[in-house]
């Protein structure tokens, strides 16, 4: 089971650059299963939505919001790369701070030593705490190079570090 970052998903739909689109598509057509949290639905949303010429054409065509076709193109995206959304089910962590989500708690304890951006934290976090909850996630897939500071956190948790295109 691979555990697919945004980073990946909005490469290989990111026709500026066709060789690294087709790399991150290459990336995404192993026979293995991919997973993704809800951060991804998130995460991709808002990018999708940041495109406003993209949106614009499509929701005045429809009449429909732009918040229903950056939806439209989060389940395209899912349902192209054959994507599985998977969530945890730990529920809240007692913390200092009060009660947090595993994923975030997790991201704030990796946060001062990986010193990666709140998105990413998280991210690492989600394939974490789902691989702790049982599910078989052996690798990482992104085609972020700043996920290399996380990769000994990841190695420990017996989850590889993939690039999309290598």
């Amino acid at each position: 089971m691979i555990y697919v970052d945004t980073s990946v998903v909005v490469k290989a739909l990111d026709d500026a650059h066709p060789g690294q689109a087709e790399a991150a598509r290459k990336s995404l057509k192993t026979r293995v299963e991919k997973v993704v949290s809800e951060l991804f639905m998130l995460e991709f949303s808002a990018a999708v939505s940041r495109r406003t010429d993209l949106l614009s054409a499509v929701s005045k065509s429809l009449s429909v919001p732009d918040s229903t076709v950056a939806m439209g193109y989060t389940i395209f995206a899912t349902s192209k790369f054959d994507l599985k959304m998977l969530g945890t089910s730990s529920g809240p962590v007692s913390t200092p701070l009060g009660k947090l989500s595993p994923e975030v708690a997790r991201a704030m304890g990796l946060a001062g030593t990986l010193k990666l951006r709140s998105l990413d934290l998280l991210h690492l976090s989600y394939a974490m705490v789902l691989r702790e909850e049982g599910y078989p996630i052996e690798a990482f897939l992104t085609s972020d190079r700043e996920f290399t500071k996380a990769e000994g956190a990841l190695k420990q948790m017996g989850i590889g570090l993939q690039y999309a295109g290598e």
